[in-house]
């Protein structure tokens, strides 16, 4: 991040995404995807970008198409540092998530078909954790209430416009112990 201003702007984003109803299964589905990718990636699983054409249930379809509208309403909020809005714009993907993670197989024997599921899952990954990694969020609160007594748990905190050559958080982190 560019300044402690805007962690704490993303702190405050985190705290407003884990209030909504739709975050407890998100942050889940994003450790799964977390895991699923890791997994592949381990396998030494190598995919591009996700191909409309290449999908085969509607369910994929229909977490493609709503990643991408969420997205694109989000980026602009993103752009203005708006980033509790930016997170609350995907809260639209609950139902589309689950519905993918009930009904689509993601490793499958078909390979262009495991690399596009594969593409679509980071995809959303890249997304939802844009401002902070949700996943760290499927385990229990991240930050208690009140300033004096955090918890263990702790949410990454991402930014794109981090100067080259800064400090990173867990740097900046472990400098202040």
């Amino acid at each position: 991040p560019t300044s402690l201003a805007v962690v704490l702007d993303q702190l405050e984003a985190v705290k407003a995404f884990q209030a909504l109803p739709e975050a407890e299964s998100l942050a889940a589905a994003n450790k799964r995807v977390a895991n699923i990718l890791k997994q592949a990636e381990a396998k030494g699983e190598k995919f591009g970008e996700a191909e409309t054409g290449g999908f085969k249930e509607p369910e994929e379809k229909a977490l493609h198409e709503a990643i991408r509208a969420a997205s694109a309403k989000a980026k602009p909020l993103y752009e203005k540092g708006d980033y509790t809005g930016y997170l609350v714009s995907f809260s639209v993907l609950k139902a589309p998530v689950d519905t993918f993670f009930d009904k689509v197989m993601v490793m499958v024997d078909d390979e262009r078909l495991r690399h596009n599921r594969l593409a679509l899952l980071r995809d959303l990954r890249e997304a939802m954790n844009r401002v902070a990694d949700i996943s760290r969020l499927a385990t229990g609160s991240w930050l208690s209430s009140t300033a004096t007594a955090p918890s263990t748990r702790t949410a990454t905190i991402t930014s794109s416009r981090r100067p080259s050559g800064s400090r990173s958080p867990a740097a900046w982190k472990r400098s202040r112990a």
